[in-house]
């Protein structure tokens, strides 16, 4: 007998056609389970009646990968429960389930306070030890904090400290996964690796590798963990019905410190270059703006109650640089914070040209600016799509190509210009990856920024660059990137969804297989 409810799309359901990207699209049903066997009977359900199915989060995501193209919508926002936590000497994981929030899960661990209903007795007792000791975090920290855990793994998202701490994957220890057909999987880390000639798969498929990892999802190579195969595939394999997340003990000193340049070539030749770190101080973040990403957060103050606190922008400033670093004691982080306060005067700057934050409570302040920027830009593009109907965010999301932060700046910025098409430029300066957003406001214009994002692309396709680096491909980029793919590459994507999804029902369009 069905328990979960299959209903019509009605008005009430508007929202679940699209996400963060703008894109809108169509579906006849939509269902909300609660728990792995709903999310069965809503997959079984689609193959009896040969209805597509579009799995989706929080609706976070820019790149599309949650809007539904036809049929079902299987939305994860009901299945919201931590469910349990192991411990393993003095490592903790925390069992979720994927529509449980990012801010829900950082305020749980902030405070050591959980709804244990249903836990186990081991996981009571992991708790209690947990409460008595150091403050542990879950490390993937996108801006995007209303982004749900599911929808993070989806697009194995990074944020603002990927640099040093790598992806949504990195920090996922076990997975619950549900595939087209309807089985379940238990996958932990370390079970399922790809040996030379592929990937043995929970049902005795042998899935087959690459000689080399490409910076694309639904492609293994040699070592490289089953989980990291799903993690990214944007519900294009099947369903993740929960996690187990490895949590690390939060460190002694977190500090932020907003650096404002009178030159935006300064500001990426500071950001573009490391301090030497220590044993005991590091740096976990580096976030370049221009001096439209500032003119954003200043309109955004209008808006955005949480950013009401913040002064206005230093006049005359004309780029900033924003910083996380982490240190194991004060001194550390001091020595750590005077040698960048050295290399910032080197680059023009002086300290009072500075805003600074201790502590992690503290630092939120900073990144709810840094979230400030997309979300302006957000609603500019819905002005757009006023005068351009269709418009969808149109943000370039490239990584890895380029040696040298202040030329890759200074091409965007130029070529933008050329082009007269509004550009903000903003993003990780660390790994050279940086969300460029074109904001065209005429016909011609969108040409324009269409030309010049597909010139952006088949240069650092040339380069060895990932074109979809964090945000995932979705359906909004699928034919940027697919198209720009070698052969054997696209051959392994298919084989892997051909395998997962028989029938081809699960997230249609994204990635443009």
């Amino acid at each position: 007998m069905m328990s979960v409810l299959i209903s019509d799309v009605e008005e009430r359901h508007l929202d679940y056609l699209q996400d963060e990207s703008r894109m809108r699209g169509c579906a006849q049903k939509i269902a909300f389970p609660r728990n792995a066997d709903e999310v069965r009977q809503v997959l079984d359900f689609s193959r009896k009646n040969r209805m597509p199915v579009t799995v989706q989060g929080a609706r976070t995501g820019i790149a599309g990968a949650a809007v539904p193209a036809e049929g079902l919508i299987l939305n994860m926002s009901k299945m919201d429960r931590i469910t349990g936590l192991r411990q393993e000497g003095e490592h903790f994981f925390l069992e979720v389930e994927p529509g449980v929030l990012l801010n829900d899960l950082k305020e749980g661990l902030a405070s050591k306070r959980f709804d244990t209903e249903g836990w186990t007795d081991g996981s009571k007792e992991a708790l209690g030890n947990l409460q008595k000791g150091d403050i542990f975090r879950f490390l993937p920290d996108p801006t995007e904090t209303t982004a749900s855990i599911g929808g993070m793994f989806g697009c194995n998202a990074k944020g603002l400290s990927g640099y040093r701490y790598g992806r949504m994957s990195d920090y996922t220890e076990q997975i619950t996964f549900v595939n087209a057909d309807g089985h379940e999987w238990r996958i932990p880390r370390g079970r399922f690796l790809a040996e030379e000639a592929g990937c043995l798969l929970p049902d005795g498929f042998l899935l087959p590798g690459l000689p080399e990892k490409p910076p694309y999802p639904l492609t293994m190579t040699r070592g490289e963990d089953l989980i990291d195969l799903i993690a990214g595939s944007e519900g294009m394999l099947g369903v993740v019905t929960s996690l187990e997340l490895r949590l690390e003990k939060e460190p002694a000193e977190c500090w932020g410190i907003l650096f404002f340049f009178e030159e935006q070539k300064e500001a990426a030749r500071f950001a573009g270059q490391l301090v030497q770190e220590t044993a005991e101080a590091w740096v976990t973040a580096a976030e370049f703006f221009d001096r439209a990403a500032l003119d954003v957060v200043e309109q955004m103050k209008g808006r955005m109650t949480s950013l009401k606190g913040i002064p206005d922008i230093p006049s005359g400033r004309n780029a900033a640089v924003y910083m996380e670093l982490e240190a194991e004691n004060g001194e550390a982080a001091e020595g750590l914070l005077f040698d960048l306060l050295e290399r910032f005067g080197e680059c023009g700057g002086s300290e009072e040209d500075t805003w600074a934050a201790s502590g992690l409570r503290e630092m939120e302040k900073f990144r709810l600016l840094r979230h400030a920027v997309p979300e302006g830009i957000n609603n500019r593009v819905d002005e757009i799509r006023r005068e351009l109907p269709g418009f969808v965010k149109m943000g370039a999301d490239f990584g890895g190509a380029g040696s040298n932060l202040e030329q890759i700046v200074e091409r965007c910025s130029k070529d933008a210009a050329e082009a007269c098409v509004r550009a903000v430029i903003f993003g990780h300066a660390l790994d050279l990856h940086l969300h460029v957003n074109l904001l065209p406001g005429t016909e011609d214009e969108k040409k324009r920024a269409d030309a010049l994002m597909n010139r952006w692309a088949d240069e650092t396709a040339a380069a060895g660059g990932s074109l979809a680096e964090e945000n995932g491909i979705g359906k909004v980029k699928a034919g940027l990137v697919c198209s720009r793919l070698p052969a054997e590459v696209l051959e392994a994507m298919r084989t892997a969804k051909n395998h997962f999804d028989r029938d081809g029902l699960l997230n249609r369009g994204n990635m443009g297989i």
